[in-house]
C-alpha cells in the first residue's frame, strides 16, 4: 500500500491566462453502491469545501441524483446547485467516504475538495509538483 506519492503539475491552457500550471490527480476511484468502479482525474483543491462531479458521474455509478441532499454551490465556475451523495472512493489504495455534490452542468470539472479528504490525507503544494501523503 503506497503511502505517499508526488505527482508533477499538469500544463493547460486556458484563453484567458494562457498556460497554467494544474494539481490533476491522475486516478482517483469512485465507487458506486453496487461496487461500480470509475476512474477520475480530478483537480486536487483544498480551498474547496466539497468534491463537485458532473452529474453523468453519478448516474454511471448508479445512483439516483435527486436523492442525494439539494445543495447550492458556488466558486470559480459560477453559481448553482447540485446534489450531496457520500460515495466510497479509493486514493493510494486506501478506500474512504468521500461526500461527493454532483452537479447537472456537465462542463464543471470535476475537483476533489477537502471534505471527507483530509480525514485521511496530507495534501502538500510545491513549487513544481504536488503530495498526497496517508494520515
Amino acid at each position: 500500500m503506497t503511502r505517499v506519492r508526488c505527482f508533477p503539475y499538469t500544463l493547460e491552457f486556458t484563453a484567458g491566462l494562457g498556460a497554467v500550471d494544474r494539481p490533476i490527480l491522475p486516478e482517483l476511484y469512485l465507487i458506486g453502491p453496487q461496487g461500480q468502479r470509475l476512474r477520475t482525474q480530478p483537480y486536487v483543491d483544498m480551498g474547496a469545501d466539497f468534491s463537485i462531479y458532473p452529474a453523468s458521474f453519478a448516474r454511471i455509478l448508479g445512483l439516483q441524483l435527486e436523492a442525494g441532499k439539494p445543495l447550492p454551490i458556488s466558486g470559480l465556475y459560477g453559481s448553482g446547485s447540485g446534489y450531496l451523495h457520500v460515495v466510497q472512493a479509493e486514493l493510494l489504495g486506501h478506500i474512504f467516504e468521500l461526500p461527493v455534490i454532483f452537479v447537472k452542468e456537465e462542463q464543471v470539472p470535476a475537483v476533489l475538495g477537502r471534505a471527507g479528504v483530509l480525514d485521511h490525507f496530507w495534501v502538500e503544494y510545491r513549487r513544481d509538483r504536488f503530495c498526497i501523503r496517508r494520515r
